[in-house]
């Protein structure tokens, strides 16, 4: 959180909050619901969920999904499960250049280039000075960008601060 003086009003403190971070696994779980094109309350039906759960499951602030219920809404839906351990790349301090928040959920990112995250395929986790991050898309540079950097779309799965 930052705070401040707001520069009209020198009696009011201005506080910024960051945004709390996703749980990937819920927006898993909304997507799956969607292309599915059935209602939650049918898929609540086929899995054998209440519609309250199976809405708590795609929950992005959401982070109790068991791996019982994700098979369950999985075979509701016709799909598998898939569960990795993907080791986390530790990004050298000062890697991220800047960082700028695309609505509630996702970060535009300007690192300099490490050649472990620029060799890996996306999805990858990444631990910085930010927290753990999931590098999700890598952007077209831009015209005027210096070499050497490169933009990613990412997702803050845990906070240091």
């Amino acid at each position: 959180m930052f705070s401040g003086e707001c520069g009209y009003y020198p009696d009011v403190d201005v506080r910024f909050v960051r945004p709390a971070p996703v749980n990937p696994v819920s927006l898993q779980v909304a997507q799956a619901i969607s292309r599915s094109g059935l209602s939650y309350r049918e898929v609540a039906r086929r899995a054998g969920l209440e519609d309250a759960a199976l809405a708590q499951l795609a929950d992005p602030f959401f982070t109790g999904q068991t791996l019982l219920t994700m098979q369950r809404l999985a075979d509701a839906l016709r799909l598998t499960v898939n569960v990795t351990f993907d080791e986390l790349i530790a990004l050298p301090p000062g890697t991220i250049i800047s960082a700028t928040w695309q609505g509630s959920a996702f970060l535009l990112l300007n690192l300099r280039d490490v050649p472990e995250v620029a060799a890996a395929p996306l999805p990858l986790a990444v631990r910085s000075e930010m927290g753990t991050l999931s590098l999700l898309q890598r952007r077209p540079g831009r015209a005027g960008a210096p070499p050497g950097h490169a933009t990613y779309e990412a997702r803050l799965l845990d906070d240091r601060r």
